[in-house]
């Protein structure tokens, strides 16, 4: 087993990481300068796991061509989509990048803890609810989803392409869309 180190100035507690081997009561004064306050020490390490797990998730994305491919999908249908909710039929021309990129729907999800990954980028698997109009509202729950206008178009594309989707995921399906 390995000991812990004591703190440098004998006081029996535990040293802080990023004071050198010291305590907060024993660190000397030019070693608090240089490193600051409590508060701003933990500002800069929180400020560092934050930032390694944003590169951590960019190398990720990198690495798996799934996301480039879903990247794809979506540049694709923002490009090509008239900007206009198709559940309500509100205009989305106001909306920036961020929000229309939130407004292209995936009509079976594309999440691989409750989704369907093996569709998240087929072409017909796509609808555009405004995100902050219908999005939410289809999310919330599926006898909700069965309640909104655009579900039998929704239920109509997603025969187009339910074929395509692999064994192990078709039971995440929701039951409304085979009624």
């Amino acid at each position: 087993m390995i000991a812990r180190k004591k703190c440098k100035g004998d006081c029996g507690r535990y040293p802080v990481i990023s004071l050198a081997g010291w305590c907060w009561q024993c660190v000397p004064e030019d070693i608090k300068e240089k490193v600051g306050t409590k508060r701003k020490l933990a500002q800069k390490n929180k400020n560092n796991r934050m930032a390694q797990s944003v590169k951590l998730r960019r190398l990720e994305k990198d690495i798996n061509n799934v996301n480039n491919d879903l990247e794809l999908w979506f540049l694709s249908h923002m490009n090509s989509s008239h900007k206009v909710c198709e559940n309500c039929g509100v205009s989305l021309e106001h909306y920036s990048s961020t929000d229309w990129r939130g407004s292209q729907h995936h009509i079976i999800d594309k999440s691989p803890i409750n989704g369907c990954p093996s569709v998240a980028t087929n072409l017909f698997n796509h609808g555009v609810l405004g995100r902050w109009c219908c999005h939410p509202q289809w999310h919330t729950s599926h006898s909700n989803a069965e309640k909104m206008p655009i579900f039998q178009e929704f239920k109509r594309r997603f025969n187009l392409f339910k074929d395509k989707i692999i064994e192990s995921e078709i039971r995440k399906i929701p039951e409304c869309f085979y009624e």
